[in-house]
């Protein structure tokens, strides 16, 4: 059985639209406003020549923003059309990826089936089934035809196919970073299929290691200049970031092999690297790949280039370069988007072998392997369908996720629940005295229950810890003016535009002038 190229694409992107259904015309989730209306680049007519521009952005993405700034200009504020377009793209990056494993020497079939089990693969669901997250199945799509490309390069020398093949690698990074160690795989490819590295191979690598050596740099100081911008947000070590790159490792394996238990934001792990406990999953890992290297001329070779590819993969989140999302938890399902193919892979090569021909149990592997796993991702696409329903389930599995409480809140506000975002905002300020933010939105919900003096009280408290919280300088103008305090009020919305620009508050401050 061999699923010719069109058919096999067909089927995979078809299974995908089916597996993603209950996802369709759900909420906009998280920082996906940040993305979409509350950012002027993607609701501007020149949006697409503005992300370009460094400093627009927290993050230097502008494909990513780019992509967005068409998809905004098509389907607005309808989510059903962004949602497409991801799972498209999970389909489009899965269908490179069966092709990559063919170029490989995997069995077309089975190759097509680790395709299959990469789309069905539930811990996908936070980046395909999350808008914002589309920056994950738009870089994987650049990076795989970019290795597809490598292949073909490798089989038949071209400096045409090369020269694509850095266009694709460039794209893939100003999608999204995390494929920075992509020509290390790509060495990996010709130890593969040649059982040697040479020098000229490492030579032919040289310009696509130094550009993604330039984006990592780039992302770093996006990251530290924008994103972070002076925050603490990894007080530890090297050596507890050491340690949890191990414990990272495992915790990505352990949930590809058997995602049970999935959250959103998971709790932050607290890892210290004075104990030699700490190091115990590191340690582990390197006996593993050790003993595989020791065995790779017999069975260990394909898991030996599984591991290695799923751990440069995992790499740059590994924790020993800081992100914002550092300060919520130390892993998430939607990092683990790129090394999943590697897994899958090997899935479906140890279900091949297992089968040896035998078509009845080939077909009954198949089965047990991708219903479960197309179960789970329907139910979990389910919940991201409401942000009320994904926030409630985060706080079910992880009680004392700060972030979680604060956006359960803010999507009771939106709503217009404020009791119940109320109560939200207060759990989030007893996990942690000094979130600024969940002050600033509790404030938020007390004015517009005309409960004006709290209100100010909770902004004032917010900017004692953010003076940088442009929202909170906002509202606090606007209930000041509300209780009569023209100057206050006036000069606070003016430190407000300080921070950010915002029309709304602008016209409000020009109509103050002409009185």
């Amino acid at each position: 059985m061999k699923p010719p190229l069109l058919t096999g694409a067909t089927w995979l992107t078809l299974l995908a639209l089916l597996a993603y259904y209950p996802i369709y015309g759900g909420d906009f989730l998280w920082d996906d406003y940040l993305w979409l209306w509350d950012n002027s680049i993607a609701t501007s007519p020149n949006g697409w020549f503005k992300c370009w521009i460094p400093g627009n952005t927290t993050d230097y993405y502008p494909v990513t923003s780019m992509s967005f700034w068409l998809q905004w200009h098509l389907f607005g504020r309808e989510s059903t059309g962004y949602q497409i377009i991801n799972v498209l793209l999970l389909a489009l990056g899965s269908i490179i990826i069966w092709r990559i494993l063919i170029a490989l020497g995997m069995n077309q079939l089975w190759a097509w089936f680790a395709a299959l089990l990469f789309i069905l693969h539930p811990i996908n669901v936070a980046s395909a089934g999350w808008i914002s997250e589309q920056k994950n199945t738009l870089s994987m799509v650049f990076y795989a035809a970019a290795m597809l490309a490598w292949l073909k390069h490798e089989d038949q020398p071209s400096s045409r196919v090369y020269l694509i093949i850095l266009i694709l690698f460039i794209l893939g990074l100003l999608s999204k970073a995390s494929g920075v160690l992509l020509p290390a795989m790509m060495l990996l490819t010709i130890w593969w299929q040649k059982n040697r590295i040479r020098e000229q191979d490492v030579m032919r690598t040289i310009p696509i290691f130094a550009i993604a050596l330039a984006f990592c740099a780039i992302t770093i100081h996006f990251q530290q200049n924008f994103a972070i911008a002076g925050q603490q947000v990894r007080p530890e070590g090297f050596a507890s970031r050491l340690a949890v790159a191990g414990h990272a490792v495992w915790f990505y394996l352990g949930k590809a092999l058997w995602p049970a238990d999935l959250i959103l934001v998971y709790p932050r792990w607290q890892i210290e690297g004075s104990s030699f406990n700490s190091f115990i999953p590191l340690l582990a890992l390197i006996f593993c790949a050790a003993a595989l290297w020791r065995f790779r001329a017999g069975p260990a070779r394909p898991v030996l280039l599984a591991l290695i590819i799923f751990v440069l993969a995992l790499a740059p989140i590994l924790g020993f370069f800081t992100m914002f999302y550092h300060s919520y938890s130390l892993v998430a399902d939607q990092w683990a988007y790129l090394a999943l193919p590697a897994i899958a892979a090997l899935v479906a090569l140890a279900a091949q072998r297992i089968a040896h021909g035998r078509s009845a149990l080939a077909v009954a592997l198949m089965l047990l392997l991708a219903c479960p796993l197309a179960a789970l991702t329907i139910h979990r696409t389910r919940i991201f369908h409401h942000k009320i329903s994904l926030w409630s389930d985060t706080i079910q599995r992880n009680p004392t996720s700060v972030v979680a409480h604060l956006n359960l809140g803010t999507a009771y506000e939106r709503k217009g629940n404020l009791n119940q975002a109320a109560h939200y905002f207060k759990e989030a300020i007893t996990l942690d005295r000094n979130y600024g933010k969940a002050y600033s939105n509790l404030g938020a919900v007390y004015a517009k229950q005309d409960r004006l003096g709290e209100a100010t009280a909770h902004f004032r408290t917010a900017l004692q810890i953010d003076k940088q919280d442009h929202s909170a300088h906002k509202n606090l103008g606007m209930a000041l003016l509300k209780l009569g305090q023209i100057k206050q009020g006036a000069a606070s919305l003016r430190r407000g535009q300080d921070i950010r620009y915002d029309k709304q508050t602008q016209n409000i401050l020009s109509q103050l002038e002409q009185r």
